[in-house]
């Protein structure tokens, strides 16, 4: 689970739970935009992971994190497209509704799973 410190000087992100921890590049924090390219991912992760892990991204794809902000905005995609998964039950239901507590899933650019 994600921890805060108010106190943060990086307007409201989180500590790094690993002080020395540095991105492949060296670097302690750089911009969300550049995390793609940086950590070699295949596919961007949305800002709404960033904010589903608890990161201010008030400044958007500038908005700086640490390699832990990225393992967590990570984790909280995957687990948004495990729960896709399964409410749309592997897609035989598009829409959703396969659990009680079902999204409604919208046509494609609206925080798209694939």
């Amino acid at each position: 689970m994600p921890s805060t410190n108010a106190g943060n000087s990086s307007a409201g992100n989180h500590a790094a739970g690993n002080a020395g921890a540095t991105h492949p590049n060296g670097k302690a924090r750089i911009p969300i935009k550049k995390v793609k390219r940086v950590h070699g991912h295949r596919e961007e992760i949305p800002l709404q992971a960033y904010r589903d892990a608890g990161v201010n991204v008030n400044r958007g794809w500038n908005t700086l994190v640490t390699p832990d902000e990225v393992e967590e905005a990570s984790d909280a995609w995957d687990a948004r497209g495990i729960l896709h998964d399964v409410d749309t039950q592997w897609g035989a239901l598009p829409g959703g509704g396969a659990y009680e507590e079902s999204n409604d899933y919208y046509a494609s650019g609206i925080y798209d799973f694939y």
